[in-house]
């Protein structure tokens, strides 16, 4: 995975996660459905860089570990809240046997926690793993005509 996503960042969000999601689907011979939905276009660069590295966090568990062939990533927007979900019918896990030593989702809640969102992860051996998360919107400011005058 690259290392300097604000490239990708420059030409917004969605067509970033659509450009990882192909990326990862066509590198590892996986299938990743990815849907948007009534995503702000302006968010915080901040924000837009939290979401990608979630979802590339998200999509580098998956493929190290989940053993399945396809997964979703999911992205809308629900009042003042962006909600992230991603999903694979893997193998699973516990979390009493992840919680010693999960760097990669102990990475995922310090970003979210930064942000002031929440982060649920469902998992159970054999029935797969879904990520929710929930961050508040953050929008970049708008530049009247007249401001940007000076």
């Amino acid at each position: 995975m690259e290392f300097h996503p604000e490239r990708k960042l420059e030409r917004g969000l969605l067509p970033a996660l659509r450009d990882l999601c192909g990326a990862v689907s066509h590198r590892f011979g996986v299938h990743i459905a990815f849907h948007d939905q009534q995503v702000p276009r302006r968010l915080t660069p901040a924000l837009n860089l939290c979401i990608y590295r979630l979802v590339q966090e998200s999509l580098r568990n998956f493929v190290r570990h989940s053993r399945a062939r396809e997964a979703s990533v999911e992205i809308s927007r629900h009042g003042d809240s962006v909600e992230l979900h991603v999903a694979d019918p893997g193998v699973g896990f516990t979390m009493a046997a992840l919680e010693s030593t999960s760097i990669g989702l102990l990475s995922m809640h310090e970003r979210v926690n930064q942000f002031g969102g929440r982060m649920i992860v469902h998992s159970a051996p054999g029935s797969g793993t879904r990520i929710g998360i929930r961050l508040p919107v953050l929008l970049t400011p708008r530049i009247s005509p007249l401001a940007a005058a000076g």
